[in-house]
C-alpha cells in the first residue's frame, strides 16, 4: 500500500510541477514532459480533480491548474522543499490511518531511513504521551518523523524539547502566531491570563535502544491547523485558523517545519542541547511559575526555575533545594 502511493505521488508531482496557475499548457506538451500518452495525461488529470485540484481543460489550448486543495499531500509539501531535501525522499501519505506514529515505528523496525515522514489528513486512533488519545480530524497536520541520531538514549528527552522550540519558531514565523512551550511537550496560546492556555499543538517521542546507543526515535507530531475543535475542547485548545482568522496552507506550514528542524536536528546530534536553552527558556510558559508535577505515581508542588543546559527542569520543591527532573506530568498551574 505505502509503494503504490508512493508511485502515485511521484507522476501526480510531476503533472503539478508542469501545469501552470495562470496560462494553459497542451496535453501534448504534458505528454512529451511526462514521456505517457494523451490518453494517460487525461486519466491523470481526473485524478487530479477527485484529490479536490480544479483544473481546467479548454480545446486547442490544453489544461490551466485554477487552484488546489487544502491538502498536505507530498506534492504539495514539495513545492516548499529545496530541490534535493533529504526529508523529502521519503513521505508516505495517507487520507486516514489508525496512527502515523505506528506506522511510522514499523517503518523504523523495517529498515527506515532517517528523515522519513509518515503524515496523515486524519486519524482514527492518535495518542500523545500516557497513550492519551489525541483527536485527529481533517484539516489539522498528523505527522511522525523517524529519526536515526547518533545520541545516547538519555539524550532523546532533550531531542523533544528542541522539537517543540523549533516548531514554536516556525509557527510564528509563517503564520504570525506566538505560541510557548509547556513543558515537556506542548505548545499552548495563553489567553490573557498566567494560567490559563489553549493547547495548539503536542509531541510524542518514541524509542528503541540498547545502553549507550539509539536505534530509532519516532517524533509524532499533532498540530491544530484548520481541524474544527470540539466545544468540549473549549477552552482547552485553539487551533491557528481560529487564531488567524483565515485558514492556513498546511502543505507550506509542515515543509517549513521540516527545513527548520532538520537544522536544528544535525545542530543538537553534534551540540547537545546547550545552544537552545536560552531560547527555548524565552519560550517556556512554566518559568517562574508554580506548579504541580507528577512524578512516578506522586504529586510534588514546587517552583519551576528554568531548563538548564542539559535540557533538565529546574524544579524548587516545596521552598527547599532544586531539584532536576527530566520528565514528569505537569497537573496543575498556579501563577
Amino acid at each position: 500500500m505505502i509503494a503504490l502511493l508512493w508511485i502515485v505521488s511521484v507522476l501526480t508531482m510531476e503533472l503539478l510541477n508542469i501545469l501552470k496557475d495562470s496560462e494553459f499548457v497542451s496535453g501534448q506538451a504534458i505528454a512529451g514532459s511526462l514521456g505517457v500518452t494523451r490518453s494517460a495525461v487525461h486519466k491523470q488529470i481526473m485524478s487530479l480533480r477527485r484529490q479536490g485540484y480544479s483544473v481546467i481543460a479548454q480545446k486547442n489550448r490544453g489544461y490551466m491548474l485554477k487552484s488546489r486543495p487544502d491538502c498536505a499531500a507530498p506534492e504539495e509539501i514539495r513545492r516548499y522543499l529545496p530541490r534535493g531535501h533529504r526529508w523529502g525522499a521519503a513521505i508516505h501519505y495517507f487520507p486516514s490511518t489508525p496512527s502515523t506514529q505506528l506506522i511510522a515505528k514499523d517503518l523504523a523496525i523495517a529498515g527506515g531511513v532517517d528523515g522519513t515522514l509518515v503524515l496523515a489528513e486524519s486519524q482514527s486512533a492518535g495518542y500523545g504521551r500516557l497513550q492519551r488519545v489525541w483527536s485527529s480530524p481533517a484539516g489539522g497536520l498528523w505527522f511522525s518523523l523517524l529519526l536515526r541520531p547518533s545520541i545516547r538514549p538519555d539524550a532523546v528527552p532533550q531531542l523533544t524539547l528542541v522539537c517543540s522550540l523549533i516548531l514554536s519558531q516556525t509557527i510564528e514565523r509563517i503564520c504570525g502566531i506566538s505560541s510557548l512551550i509547556k513543558w515537556p511537550n506542548d505548545l499552548v496560546v495563553p489567553d490573557g491570563s498566567s494560567t490559563l492556555a489553549g493547547k495548539l499543538a503536542g509531541i510524542i517521542t518514541e524509542m528503541s535502544a540498547e545502553v549507550d546507543r539509539v536505534a530509532w526515535v519516532v517524533v509524532g507530531i499533532g498540530i491544530n491547523v484548520n481541524n474544527a475543535l470540539p466545544d468540549a475542547a473549549a477552552p482547552h485548545a485553539v487551533s491557528l485558523s481560529s487564531l488567524t482568522k483565515t485558514p492556513v496552507e498546511r502543505a507550506r506550514l509542515l515543509a517549513s517545519f521540516l527545513c527548520d528542524f532538520e537544522i536544528g536536528y544535525r545542530r543538537f546530534c553534534r551540540e547537545g542541547f546547550a545552544p537552545f536553552a536560552q531560547d527555548y527558556n524565552q519560550r517556556s510558559f512554566l518559568r517562574d511559575k508554580t506548579i504541580d508535577i507528577e512524578m512516578f505515581g506522586e504529586i510534588v508542588h514546587g517552583r519551576v526555575e528554568s531548563v538548564d543546559d542539559g535540557g533538565f527542569l529546574l524544579f524548587q520543591k516545596n521552598g527547599g533545594t532544586i531539584e532536576k527532573i527530566v520528565a514528569g506530568t505537569v497537573t496543575r498551574v498556579y501563577d
